[in-house]
């Protein structure tokens, strides 16, 4: 690749609701104003999907799969033109794209698929003319052209593939800043965070922070990751370890 590319996948629990795109956009700028050109992967906002499967669900419980990920992937859609909206008006040149128009494929279970393509030139092409790709998570389409999800939480998933696809840095964005040795909101004492940790350790403590099959996609592909809050400078790193946690001043 020609650019200087990092994938950043922004979770429901970071777009709560539209008044959190414009803090979003301005995370991206921060790796915009650094050189990056940027890939960002989002998510529907917070309980849209589970909202969206809802009403399938009251139209007719047996609907055919694809026309069901046809009408979950319109959550997706939304948070995606909107970032676009609010990246332009930061004067960032910007793109919303679907995973049609770079070709990205996946096969499998149409509610729960695996990527396995996507036109990597396409990306290397757009951004010759804008700084920020924002493409919606958890969706594909198959070889037949229909729409597949990646499973829950498969945005993990899409920004994962991407970066392996485009040889480039991946950041997932979440509501703590790293992987805790035990979720940082259960009572008692605050869990210690990790500095870096191993695919293997982090499928063992991250199976809720982020995808599970996700996480053993990086690991087959020896593809590091980081997992942050928005705005942070370190957060954890997965990948080949040693685990180790923060130190604590």
């Amino acid at each position: 690749m020609s650019h200087s590319i990092i994938v950043i996948k922004l979770g429901s629990s970071v777009l709560i609701d539209p008044s959190h795109v414009v803090v979003a956009a301005k995370e991206l700028n921060r790796y915009v104003s650094q050189g990056y050109k940027v890939v960002a992967v989002v998510s529907a906002f917070a309980g849209e999907t589970d909202r969206l499967f809802a009403g399938v669900a009251e139209v007719d419980p047996s609907a055919d799969p694809h026309r069901v990920a046809d009408f979950v992937t319109t959550g997706e859609a939304q948070s995606a033109c909107l970032l676009r909206i609010a990246l332009e008006s930061s004067a960032t040149p910007a793109r919303a794209i679907s995973p049609t128009d770079c070709g990205l494929m996946a096969d499998g279970d149409p509610l729960d698929a695996d990527p396995f393509e996507v036109q990597v030139s396409f990306f290397n092409e757009l951004f010759d003319h804008v700084d920020v790709a924002v493409i919606p998570g958890f969706i594909a389409s198959d070889k037949h052209g229909r729409s597949v999800l990646l499973g829950r939480g498969g945005s993990d998933d899409t920004a994962l593939f991407l970066a392996q696809q485009l040889s480039a840095e991946c950041r997932l964005i979440k509501d703590v800043d790293g992987i805790f040795e035990y979720d940082p909101a259960r009572p008692g004492p605050a869990p210690r965070q990790f500095d870096t940790i191993s695919w293997e350790d982090a499928a063992e403590v991250a199976g809720v922070l982020v995808q599970p099959k996700a996480i053993k996609f990086a690991q087959k592909h020896k593809l590091q990751f980081s997992v942050s809050a928005l705005h942070s400078k370190d957060g954890t790193k997965v990948g080949h370890g040693p685990t180790s946690f923060h130190r604590v001043n």
